[in-house]
C-alpha cells in the first residue's frame, strides 16, 4: 500500500517528461531517456516506484543495462525467449508494463541468478492508478532535469532558444 500522506501526486505526462529531462541532464542519448522515462512511468502508473527506478538508474549511470534490457524485450517480441544479465527486477517489470503496453501483449519473465529469460506471452490487463512520487526523489528528478535546460540570453536566443517574436501554442 502507498503512503500518500508523504508523496506528492502528479499526472503520468509530467513524471515522464521529468525522468526524461533528468536523463537527458545527465547526458543519456534521446532514445534512451524516452525509454527510461515510459518503463519508470508505467512502474509508477501501476503503483510502483518508478521514481525511485528512474533515479537510480540516471545517478547510477545504468544507460547500458537499460539498453541491455529494452533489446532483450524487443527480441522477445519475434517470438524467441531472450535473456539479459544484471537487470534489477523493478527495471524488468517497468520494461515488461511499458513495452507490453506499446505491443499489446505480456511478458513472462523467469530469473535466475543474476540474469532473466523473457519471453512474449498473451495480452495480460494492468490496473493504472495515481502516481505518487516521494518530495526527496522528486526534487533529485527536477535538480537532474534543469541541467538540461538552457539559460537564457541573447547568444542562446539567436542560436534559436526561446518561443520567438510569434507564441501563439
Amino acid at each position: 500500500m502507498v503512503d500518500h500522506m508523504s508523496k506528492m501526486r502528479v499526472s503520468r505526462s509530467e513524471f515522464e517528461a521529468t525522468v526524461r529531462k533528468a536523463a537527458r541532464g545527465a547526458d543519456w542519448p534521446a532514445a534512451l531517456a524516452e525509454d527510461l522515462s515510459r518503463a519508470a512511468g508505467a512502474l509508477a502508473a501501476t503503483g510502483g516506484k518508478g521514481g525511485e527506478l528512474g533515479l537510480s538508474m540516471v545517478e547510477g549511470d545504468q544507460r547500458d543495462i537499460l539498453a541491455a534490457t529494452i533489446t532483450a524485450f524487443e527480441l522477445s517480441l519475434g517470438g524467441e525467449a531472450s535473456a539479459v544479465t544484471d537487470a534489477p527486477s523493478d527495471l524488468l517489470a517497468a520494461c515488461a508494463l511499458s513495452m507490453g503496453a506499446e505491443h499489446g501483449v505480456g511478458f513472462d519473465i523467469s530469473t535466475e541468478g543474476n540474469g532473466a529469460k523473457i519471453s512474449a506471452d498473451a495480452k495480460k490487463s494492468v490496473e493504472i492508478v495515481e502516481i505518487f512520487v516521494a518530495p526527496t526523489v522528486w526534487g533529485s528528478l527536477q535538480k537532474l532535469a534543469h541541467k538540461s535546460y538552457v539559460l537564457a540570453s541573447a547568444k542562446s536566443r539567436l542560436a534559436g532558444a526561446g518561443a520567438g517574436l510569434t507564441d501563439n501554442d
